[in-house]
């Protein structure tokens, strides 16, 4: 067995979130909640969670930015506890709204709560760490060995020291002839971002940013359905009726003048596009992002707009999703740390300043459920929580679990009745 090295370099996606903490764009934390339909066993599960950290070994461990390049420092054994078993709802309350820092570690922490009628399971990952899609691989891998610990409570997982947690494991797959289309498709994404310059989105107010909290809507699987078969008709996906009902909400909640630019940021799990086996070698953040702007013609209705999304999608689905900046992004390199944050302070004010900062609409995508099996016992219901973003910017996140959706904001509770409206005129757009 190879040993679990001391330090770890850190992927550059780990380092420029962190980056994001220190600038104050929001907590880069992302959640999984479970609801059991009966009891875990509290002690293996937090045996299972100890064996986690050593799985995935970047897990327990805490981020050293005073380096070039940063990297991750591995903790000491009585430095990577991070299971905790409450017995009442405001409890797990406190602990879903507890930050979870990066720089002093570990990476995951999970709670689990006896709740009338069944069990449920929180697990807090570091977004520097994983992704959406790595998130739901450390949840995996938490249901895997909390199921072997059941037969083989000495059990002891392979640690995964050898496996990428870059984007050059998509890279690599990528042929260099389709390199000057990912240059071209960059370069029209920049075009489009600043012609016109203003853009039309969703100002949440000041406010303090803490404490902050989440606003959640679950979405029936029978709603859920209905939707299916709106967007089947049209030739549009789940995803394609969200971030229509999404810009129609952001006009309905915020008069818009006409001028400014209908934009919208969408996240793609680069694992399900450009993976084989849509499966990244660790646990890694491997998220890309797409950018269906619509202009200035938002569509007369619903329907007019799902078409004008789904277009769009379809049209960057045939070159490349996901992948338009990511050589740009690569260079990000040069940078020292302080030199990073340096920049992204810029380029984050420089586009609030100047009005032009879409508001975000990640796709967390689903959540198969035979992946939760906790010794054959899975979730009645789950759902991922984005990670909590500061005003003037928002994100919202989408998740599925079993035919229903979750759609979930973290935000300053001074900006939630604002969310709690625009949410409901997400629900108001989508078919009932």
């Amino acid at each position: 067995m190879q040993p679990i090295p001391e330090q770890i370099p850190a992927a550059l996606a780990d380092y420029v979130l962190q980056s994001w903490v220190d600038i104050g764009v929001g907590e880069m934390i992302i959640q999984i909640e479970m609801k059991f339909p009966g009891r875990l066993d509290a002690a293996r599960l937090a045996a299972a969670h100890a064996l986690l950290l050593d799985a995935e070994p970047v897990l327990g461990c805490r981020m050293v930015t005073a380096a070039k390049p940063p990297y991750w420092q591995r903790l000491p054994p009585e430095g990577r506890s991070g299971f905790c078993q409450v017995e009442t709802r405001e409890a797990f309350e406190k602990f879903r709204i507890e930050s979870l820092d990066a720089t002093i570690g570990p990476l995951v922490k999970i709670c689990l709560w006896n709740a009338p009628g069944g069990d449920r399971l929180l697990l807090k990952v570091a977004h520097h760490a994983a992704d959406a899609g790595g998130t739901k691989d450390v949840a995996a891998i938490l249901a895997d060995l909390y199921s072997r610990l059941a037969g083989d409570p000495a059990y002891r997982p392979l640690p995964n020291v050898t496996g990428c947690r870059e984007f050059e494991q998509i890279i690599r797959l990528v042929p260099w002839r389709s390199y000057p289309t990912l240059i071209r498709n960059c370069l029209h994404r920049i075009v489009i971002g600043y012609v016109p310059k203003a853009t039309h989105a969703l100002r949440l107010p000041d406010g303090p940013r803490a404490p902050f909290g989440y606003v959640v809507r679950h979405f029936t699987p029978d709603r859920v359905a209905r939707m299916a078969a709106y967007g089947r008709e049209r030739g549009a996906t789940l995803n394609d009726l969200l971030a229509a009902a999404y810009y129609r909400a952001q006009v309905a909640v915020r008069e818009w003048d006409g001028r400014s630019a209908l934009r919208l940021q969408i996240t793609l799990d680069l694992r399900r596009w450009h993976l084989p086996n849509e499966r990244a070698e660790a646990v890694c953040n491997l998220s890309g992002w797409e950018y269906p702007f619509l202009g200035r013609n938002l569509g007369k209705d619903f329907a007019e707009t799902v078409d004008r999304v789904s277009s769009l999608m379809r049209q960057r689905k045939r070159s490349w999703p996901g992948l338009s900046e990511v050589l740009l992004f690569t260079q990000f390199r040069r940078f020292s740390y302080p030199g990073l944050m340096a920049f992204e302070k810029k380029l984050f004010g420089g586009a609030m300043a100047a009005g032009n900062f879409p508001n975000s609409f990640t796709n967390m995508g689903p959540i198969a459920p035979e992946r939760l099996s906790f010794d054959g016992v899975c979730p009645k219901s789950a759902w991922l929580l984005a990670p909590p973003i500061y005003p003037p910017l928002f994100g919202a996140g989408l998740s599925g679990y079993a035919g229903g959706l979750t759609l979930s904001a973290g935000v300053p509770e001074s900006a939630r009745s604002a969310i709690e409206a625009f949410f409901d005129a997400i629900g108001n757009e989508l078919p009932a």
